[in-house]
């Protein structure tokens, strides 16, 4: 399983920095393969240390997408509405 091996890398990383006691939270971006409540990679991570940690999870890319529709819907509104 991908997430597995992710996840164990991670837990690599932390046990080299003797961190996996420590780690309170992770930062990421709101992708699926991030965020994903059974196999994202926090996750995983969760699961690989044991405990839960905090999320802190990027929106600038939510914003993104919102105004990506957006501007599809009124371009689309302003090409039907035109004569060429």
């Amino acid at each position: 399983m991908v997430s597995f091996i992710h996840n164990r890398k991670y837990l690599q990383i932390f046990d080299r920095y003797d961190s996996i006691d420590t780690v309170k939270a992770i930062s990421s971006d709101g992708c699926a393969a991030n965020t994903g409540h059974t196999n994202g990679a926090i996750r995983c991570l969760e699961e690989g240390i044991g405990r839960p940690v905090q999320w802190l999870i990027c929106l600038l890319h939510l914003n993104e997408l919102v105004f990506r529709h957006i501007f599809e819907f009124v371009g689309e509104f302003i090409l039907a509405n035109t004569k060429l």
